[in-house]
């Protein structure tokens, strides 16, 4: 039975409340795996989501829990669901488990409801962190909701909110416990996604609670790669002040100054150099931040990293 679920979906709050008040299980799922706690929290409906905790809905519902004795088994699993999901080949999905071994990424402890099956959807809290709506957010931290459980569907708040570009969202978050270090089902954390899309304001608030300004995903990316990648010149430089290693690479052996060259953007080049960015090192195919350059027809970034590689004979490792 989803009437609750489908109902909540449809926004159709009077019935909801109309079928909860006649005996009907509050906690019930949608189609998509998702109670009407979840969706009145996605939809920022502080009224419904407090009238529903209330009346018995699970603040934690969808979250994942791992026993100690199952840890391995667990993680061995999700690792096997990122390798089908990416339709990884196994060279590459050994490389990527000896990745995680090496820079630490473990699967995640985190309380859960009963009877959660993975892959059904999002933790309320999730669901209200990734649109900002703080005060649903805190809400459910006040009643109970843990906020570093991994959900379902692999997410966890903080990086869903980070994500989304919700400074106030993080901050209460990270005020409440939440894990600046966390991870997410490809190991990704709260501040390579602030990289990735460019939020300086969160990423300076998350480094300056903790969070490791070289932490690494299941493809050994970093904050600065992922900045690089996407063309983000403030967030690169912001990575750099606060001692990002310029000269790191991710698995594929890309560096941020090979990402920067590919995305076109000559600043990133530039600020990258101007930080000792090693001209001469060589991605997955052999080839240098020069020759991508030559390949993407960018000969000013060709002609500026040549420069910059005669000026400097004594190569930087």
């Amino acid at each position: 039975m989803q009437e609750v679920g489908a109902l909540a979906q449809a926004g159709d709050w009077s019935a909801v409340r109309h079928l909860i008040d006649n005996g009907a299980d509050a906690n019930l799922r949608g189609e998509r795996g998702e109670t009407a706690l979840t969706l009145a929290c996605f939809s920022g409906n502080h009224a419904e989501a407090e009238w529903l905790l209330e009346h018995g809905a699970n603040v934690n519902v969808n979250s994942i829990r791992f026993s100690r004795l199952a840890r391995f088994r667990q993680q061995l699993e999700i690792f096997m669901i990122f390798r089908i999901s990416c339709n990884c080949p196994t060279a590459r999905f050994v490389q990527i488990v000896w990745n995680a071994v090496r820079y630490g990424w473990r699967a995640p402890m985190a309380p859960s409801c009963a009877n959660t099956k993975p892959g059904q959807g999002r933790t309320p809290l999730v669901a209200a962190s990734s649109k900002g709506h703080c005060e649903c957010a805190k809400l459910l931290l006040d009643r109970g909701a843990h906020a570093n459980a991994m959900s379902a569907s692999g997410d966890r708040a903080l990086i869903a909110a980070a994500r989304g570009g919700h400074l106030e969202t993080v901050l209460r978050l990270i005020e409440c416990g939440a894990d600046v270090n966390a991870r997410n089902l490809s190991g990704s954390t709260p501040l390579i996604w602030a990289a990735r899309k460019g939020f300086a304001g969160i990423a300076a608030a998350l480094i300056q609670r903790g969070a490791r300004v070289d932490g690494r995903d299941l493809e050994a990316c970093t904050p600065l790669i992922a900045a690089a990648e996407a063309g983000h010149e403030e967030m690169a430089k912001l990575l750099l002040d606060r001692g990002a290693k310029v000269g790191a690479h991710n698995a594929a052996r890309t560096t941020a100054l090979m990402a920067g060259v590919s995305a076109g953007s000559t600043s990133i080049v530039t600020l990258l150099l101007e930080h000792g960015a090693p001209v001469d090192d060589r991605g997955k195919h052999g080839i240098t931040a020069c020759e991508i350059a030559r390949q993407i027809g960018r000969e000013d970034l060709s002609s500026l990293l040549s420069a910059r590689r005669a000026s400097s004979p004594n190569r930087i490792s």
